[in-house]
């Protein structure tokens, strides 16, 4: 992270899928890209990141939203996909907030975006928000339960997500939010 933040660990692997056979493929590793216009923060540059495990490409959950993201996206647009998984874990601290989106107000480059959260854990916080074209607010929301999930059109809208604090000390020093964000772009 170009802020120095150590509050956010990614995984992530890449898709491809044809419309006609309607067949998501693994594609070989290659690393995330975002031009400075979409990502002020850490984009124009090739970002490594550890590789979704294997177990969780496999996971019928997993599969099941890949396959749901892209009957809901298709309905939309016709496309052929490229598609990113990215599985986000944001830690607080008692002195350290978690920043799920530290680039602020943002558009991700893509046409389409699923978020589902994973896991919340002993945190306040986490509120997504989404904005049109001239950034002015026009809903929030929590993302509160296991699979509960936002579906954006990167085109229409922009969007970003509150810093987390850990709710309560007493009960652990530590607080999460795991979320998968699936992307579709034309191919």
């Amino acid at each position: 992270m170009s802020d120095q933040g150590k509050y956010r660990t990614r995984k992530h692997a890449t898709f491809t899928m044809e419309n006609e056979s309607k067949i998501i493929l693994k594609n070989k590793y290659r690393p995330h890209f975002q031009t400075v216009e979409y990502n002020p923060l850490n984009g124009g540059i090739a970002r490594y990141f550890t590789e979704i495990d294997k177990n969780t490409l496999e996971n019928p959950v997993f599969k099941n939203l890949l396959q749901f993201a892209y009957s809901v996206f298709s309905e939309i647009k016709t496309e052929n996909w490229f598609i990113e998984a990215h599985q986000f874990r944001i830690k607080a601290q008692p002195n350290d907030i978690g920043k799920p989106t530290p680039e602020g107000i943002h558009r991700d480059g893509v046409d389409f975006v699923l978020m589902a959260i994973i896991n919340r854990r002993n945190i306040t916080g986490g509120l997504t928000k989404i904005y049109n074209l001239e950034k002015k607010l026009k809903t929030q929301f929590l993302l509160d339960t296991f699979l509960d999930i936002a579906l954006v059109d990167d085109h229409q809208v922009y969007h970003s997500v509150t810093e987390i604090q850990v709710e309560d000390v007493q009960k652990s020093d530590i607080g999460l939010r795991d979320v998968l964000v699936i992307t579709f772009k034309k191919a």
